[in-house]
């Protein structure tokens, strides 16, 4: 039976790989403990240094990551003013 589109899309109906159950369960565990250490921590016995590494390590988790696009400058295009100057300095 040769691969196609056809013969493809078939295969990857039927997986058999089975459910990762130990991540999931691992995940679940590690909440937990997450959770448990987050609650224990007392901020005002931390140092500016340990907030400050605090909040450096957690803000990717917390913020999602934007991609920065000039819009004004991807919509427009650009324009450049070509002068030749001879040796004269005539225009």
């Amino acid at each position: 039976m040769p691969f196609n589109s056809v013969t493809g899309r078939l295969a990857g109906k039927a997986s058999r790989r089975g459910k990762n159950r130990l991540s999931n369960m691992l995940r679940n565990k590690l909440n937990v403990l997450l959770d448990d250490s987050l609650e224990s921590i007392n901020v005002a016995e931390l140092t500016n240094r340990e907030k400050i590494d605090f909040v450096k390590s957690t803000l990717p988790y917390i913020l999602a990551k934007y991609k920065f696009e000039d819009e004004q400058n991807s919509n427009s295009q650009k324009r450049f003013n070509v002068r030749i100057i001879d040796d004269s300095n005539n225009t």
